[in-house]
């Protein structure tokens, strides 16, 4: 027996250590006593457009042609400016104006899915009639010559419209998971959730409502809560949100495209979120400072938690013709 004050507090200081990360961490954080298991997962997305509490002051987006002056009662309203006639500037970015559409969550959904959704956020149209002379019966002839032939970028021959205020529709995701193996099934009422931005951090869907005059739409204003993991409660967020968490702050930002489609916006050229769902019944799973745990030793409650991850530069046509 060696009497030594350092070594002591050494030998106890090595022995809380191993009992704290045995105990604590291992058994308790970590849980590394429950074993992994596969599960299964359906998701329901439906969309629904902005009240007018919602929308920019009589339709006058910046963005839409003919606006000449920008409305100030606006949350986002000073990011704006009208530097000349036709067009609109985002951040010091001079960009031209185009015509509005006012779509319901019908028209701005073309192609209803259950799991996955085409938002429109630009219309092009293109008038054609088939070129006199030809041979022509039907639209399935394959003599069929039609002018002026489709272009893209040309506005004499193509009318490009943006949806107006489509950031501010809004989402509604219902999904419900089971794995059979832990016996567990949930659907999302049932369990705790939350939205994590690009750093992990937990979001708030009402900070993109901050400044409008009715607040975050609550039954009362809009017929139903914007809300996100609140248990017993659908998740409702707006576009604005979604691309919020995925680092996306405006439409209105360069697309990053090349040659003549350099100066087209994420609101032109289109952009694609990934929406990953991930669940959890460890207390501790290690990521967005405990935002994937369930802060629960007991592993029948489930906790779950979106990200958002962007592929841009999408764009889908639709030809529609009589």
């Amino acid at each position: 027996m060696i009497r030594d004050k350092r070594l002591g507090i050494t030998l106890y200081s090595i022995q809380g250590a191993i009992l704290f990360y045995v105990v604590v961490w291992q058994l308790i954080l970590s849980q590394v006593y429950m074993a992994d298991s596969n599960f299964a997962s359906v998701v329901r997305l439906q969309l629904q457009q902005p009240n007018q509490f919602y929308r920019w002051p009589s339709g006058k987006g910046p963005f839409c042609l003919g606006t000449s002056a920008i409305p100030s009662d606006y949350p986002t309203a000073s990011h704006y400016t009208i530097p000349s006639e036709g067009y609109y500037s985002y951040l010091g970015s001079a960009l031209p104006q185009r015509h509005c559409q006012f779509f319901d969550e019908t028209g701005a959904v073309p192609i209803p899915e259950t799991d996955r959704m085409f938002v429109t956020t630009e219309t092009r149209q293109t008038n054609q009639n088939v070129q006199e002379g030809t041979e022509c019966t039907t639209v399935g002839s394959i003599n069929c010559t039609f002018l002026p032939s489709y272009s893209r970028n040309d506005d004499s021959i193509t009318r490009r419209s943006f949806v107006a205020d489509i950031e501010y529709f809004t989402l509604l995701i219902d999904h419900s998971m089971s794995a059979p193996l832990a016996g567990i099934t949930r659907t999302v009422s049932q369990m705790e959730g939350s939205l994590l931005d690009k750093k992990g951090h937990i979001m708030d869907p009402c900070d993109d409502y901050l400044g409008f005059a009715m607040g975050c739409p609550t039954n009362e204003t809009s017929g139903f809560d914007v809300a996100l993991g609140r248990a017993g409660l659908p998740d409702i967020v707006p576009l604005a949100t979604l691309l919020r968490a995925a680092g996306v702050t405006s439409l209105d930002l360069n697309a990053g495209l090349n040659g003549r489609d350099a100066e087209e916006t994420l609101r032109e050229a289109g952009i694609v979120l990934n929406l990953e769902i991930s669940y959890t019944n460890f207390f501790f799973s290690g990521k967005g400072a405990f935002a994937l745990g369930n802060g629960a030793i007991d592993n029948s409650k489930v906790k779950y938690s979106y990200s958002v991850s962007t592929v841009t530069n999408t764009e889908y046509k639709f030809i529609t013709g009589n």
